[in-house]
């Protein structure tokens, strides 16, 4: 069942409820709607007990909150969140508990991150709810539509049409549309992708000063991070980013360099690296950045995430040679 499927339609909810997916804000908004629905109003404090599964060593603190009674209401409601990042064990354990569940309470369990290998799952097919809480492209759509009456905003309906076949999160959908919002006018295609331009060329330079300044560790995790927040277009403004650090460190290593006015901020942060790598270093990293944007540009690389890879991989081994 999908999040507006549940908001839609209230239902009788079983024993066992798993927030499954992948969004974080449909994720608060469906306990939101979970606490309302099994507890009422006024009775959170009363009858709703909440738990952070990472860390747990043992789950008898969640065991005995199902078993008690509600206090003046009809059920009480305990929420767990965080068991996608439990471990094989402790995992099997919780779900042990969810399938001891006595009837009358309702056990929530937050289980985002699809694409992750979960193990043991949570519930029985008769007793449990599972709520999918991706943010699709018919999701997107509604949630902003909702989004632009709540703020007072309007949008075209080509720009409608633009948010929502982002692949940004919720939360940070909402506060894409709060910035258009303030245009106080409709908001037009133009507007929305002049934002998501900005926000990832934003993105792309942060991950970039972690591929030149960093060590490849850190480097490989900056630049996957990227690729799966930007998607299919993320690896040019990367690689845009990485060429623009890259000309700075040359320009500080060589003598009497310095920065254009444009940069200077980030004078600090690359001095250390251009005094690491020496000038003839310095150029050849700008020079691999430039061959491998243009490679990406004219079509002669494909995929550009192997590009970024084996840029970090060369920078590395040249700066740890003896």
């Amino acid at each position: 069942m999908t999040f507006y499927e549940f908001h839609d339609k209230p239902a009788p909810i079983p024993k066992v409820v798993v927030l499954e997916g992948n969004d974080s804000l449909l994720a608060q908004r469906a306990l939101a709607l979970l606490v309302e629905r099994v507890v009422g109003p006024g009775m959170e404090a009363l009858n709703v007990d909440r738990f952070e599964a990472a860390g747990m060593q043992s789950f008898e603190s969640i065991a005995s909150a199902l078993a008690s009674m509600p206090f003046m209401g009809n059920a009480r409601l305990v929420v767990v969140r965080g068991a996608h990042e439990l471990r094989a064990d402790p995992r099997r354990a919780l779900a042990k508990v969810a399938q001891e569940a006595p009837a009358g309470n309702v056990l929530a369990i937050e289980d985002l991150r699809p694409g992750r290998a979960r193990g043991e799952t949570f519930g029985s097919p008769g007793d449990t709810l599972r709520l999918q809480l991706t943010a699709d492209a018919k999701t997107r759509a509604r949630f902003a539509r909702e989004t632009l009456v709540d703020l007072g905003g309007e949008a075209t309906p080509a720009a409608h049409e633009l948010l929502s076949k982002g692949d940004s999160d919720l939360l940070a959908l909402r506060t894409d549309i709060e910035k258009l919002t303030l245009l106080d006018r409709p908001i037009e295609p133009a507007d929305v992708e002049r934002e998501l331009t900005q926000k990832i060329e934003r993105r792309a330079s942060h991950a970039a000063a972690i591929v030149v300044e960093a060590g490849p560790a850190e480097a490989y995790r900056a630049a996957a991070d990227f690729f799966e927040e930007a998607g299919r277009n993320a690896a040019f403004p990367l690689l845009a980013a990485v060429a623009t650090d890259c000309l700075g460190v040359w320009e500080l290593a060589r003598r009497g360099g310095a920065l254009p006015a444009r940069l200077s901020w980030r004078e600090r942060a690359l001095r250390p690296v251009a005094r690491q790598v020496g000038e003839a270093g310095a150029r050849r990293r700008f020079e691999r950045a430039i061959r491998a944007l243009e490679a990406l540009v004219t079509g002669k690389a494909k995929d550009g995430r192997v590009l970024v890879d084996l840029l970090i991989a060369t920078d590395s081994l040249e700066r740890n040679a003896p």
